[in-house]
């Protein structure tokens, strides 16, 4: 049974009773002791030091290797970014609880070991972690037999110093000193496991780095039979026209400059045509004239107008989806409606665990913390994705915060079945209620400090940036 066929109009399967305690411990053990647990193969600290060996980082046998580093940068921020004191100090608790000797509490040996570790190792990790997450899944998690991913992006600040500001700058419409450095992130989610199966970052500002040209470099990480849900940004015959080259469907909201057929109608019952487009015009600074021409003369499309349950505002998407019988226009329609599931993905990594302000002083340091703070995201989605196989539900019912949570507690004990089974009944303990077609605006009740905004630098951030010195690229 397909998603949507089990539950209209949510993310959720089929409404199972819920399972008893004895059974649910059963089933655990019976995956475990088989091996069928994704937490089970997750990387172990021999693993990933073997990993560092082999992409070239050379480090010397200390307390602060690679594995132990990346364990404690990955539980910083799923701890919403502690202090870096903090982090040593309960590395000094977890080796007095061993007999072990205490490491200085200084906390510059694990800030630098931090800074060294490569950044293809924390994406090698990534890659593993969707590796993981795609094995066995569920045929109910699933819509129509193909796995969705949902496209979307949104933008996170960095510490205002000049190294940041020259790779990363602030918006245009800030005055220099009163604004800061901004990234922009665009991240494929996959709506049946959770996993974030890929991400790319760049500037907010110039050009080549809006959410289209960043949503290309996620191209090469598509697979055949997969769907793309996004807004109507991403509604673009070069977008549309590279996807079915790969054999990759999108269902996208209309955009604004496209030829609207249902305009002016009351879509009183969902309505559906399909169009054939013609390729555009050359534009030399959209596209060369080599990949222009690669591009097929025309491509159809097929335009879905409906009107959302309970609500008087109509909605237009198009998608490559032609087939009728095997992919219905309601169908369609909520499957586009379970795009809202791809914003609070972004909650989960913005409030939940913080993302929205970044710590690091450097660009290299930015990027490794964004990298970390998805490879976390995804190890927690792991746990949700074991959580919901084992209790015959969806990831996406169980609560995020709880489940990160309990890896934070539970997490670095994975040994024993039962340390297992702590882990996935904790989790099982937190649903979500189905909320479908909920009004969420992004609107906060909650009143700001009685601070103003400054409107010019501080006296101390003029003379500071006369003296700081811009890191070279390697």
């Amino acid at each position: 049974m397909s998603l949507l066929n089990s539950l209209k109009s949510t993310a959720h399967p089929v409404k199972s009773p819920p399972l008893s305690l004895e059974k649910l411990r059963t089933r655990i053990q019976e995956r475990a002791a088989g091996n069928k647990l994704r937490l089970q193969s997750l990387f172990s600290d021999q693993s990933v030091n073997q990993m560092a060996r082999d992409l070239g980082y050379d480090y010397r046998e200390r307390v602060f290797d690679p594995a132990t580093t990346l364990g404690l940068f990955i539980t910083q921020v799923l701890n919403r970014d502690e202090p870096c004191s903090t982090v040593v100090s309960r590395l000094n608790k977890e080796r007095k609880d061993q007999g072990l000797p205490s490491v200085s509490a200084n906390p510059s040996a694990y800030c630098y070991a931090r800074n060294r570790i490569p950044l293809d190792l924390i994406e090698t990790l990534i890659k593993k972690t969707v590796a993981v997450a795609n094995v066995r899944v569920d045929k109910r998690w699933r819509w129509c037999d193909k796995d969705v991913l949902m496209v979307d992006g949104f933008t996170v600040r960095a510490p205002d110093t000049q190294a940041n500001q020259s790779e990363f700058p602030q918006p245009t419409s800030q005055e220099i000193g009163l604004g800061y450095p901004t990234l922009r992130v665009i991240t494929l989610t996959s709506l049946a496991t959770k996993v974030i199966t890929g991400f790319q970052y760049g500037p907010m500002d110039g050009k080549g780095n809006g959410e289209l040209s960043l949503f290309r470099k996620n191209f090469d990480s598509l697979r055949k039979n997969q769907v793309v849900v996004g807004d109507s940004i991403f509604d673009s015959y070069y977008e549309m026209a590279a996807l079915l080259k790969r054999k990759v469907d999108g269902v996208f909201g209309i955009h604004a400059t496209r030829d609207n057929p249902f305009i002016g109608q009351n879509l009183s019952r969902i309505q559906q045509t399909t169009r054939v487009l013609s390729r555009p015009k050359f534009d030399h600074n959209r596209i060369s004239r080599e990949n222009w021409e690669k591009l097929p003369p025309t491509i159809t499309i097929r335009i879905i107008g409906y009107r959302t349950h309970g609500r008087s505002d109509q909605k237009v998407v198009v998608t490559t989806l032609l087939d009728r019988k095997k992919y219905p226009a309601r169908a369609i329609a909520d499957l586009y409606g379970l795009r809202w599931e791809a914003e609070l993905d972004i909650r989960c990594l913005k409030s939940v665990m913080d993302l929205a302000e970044l710590r690091c002083q450097s660009p290299r340091g930015l990027k490794c913390e964004l990298a970390v703070n998805v490879l976390a995201y995804n190890l927690v989605a792991l746990l949700m994705c074991d959580t919901a196989e084992v209790s015959d539900k969806h990831p996406r019912q169980f609560s995020f915060s709880h489940a990160r949570d309990t890896f934070v507690r539970f997490g670095a004990e994975r040994k024993t079945i039962n340390d297992l089974e702590w882990l996935i009944t904790q989790t099982n303990q937190f649903k979500i209620k189905n909320r479908p077609r909920r009004d969420e605006p992004r609107k906060i009740k909650k009143r700001n400090g009685k601070y103003a905004r400054l409107s010019e630098p501080r006296p101390s951030r003029k003379s500071r940036r006369s003296h700081e010195k811009v890191a070279q690229a390697p």
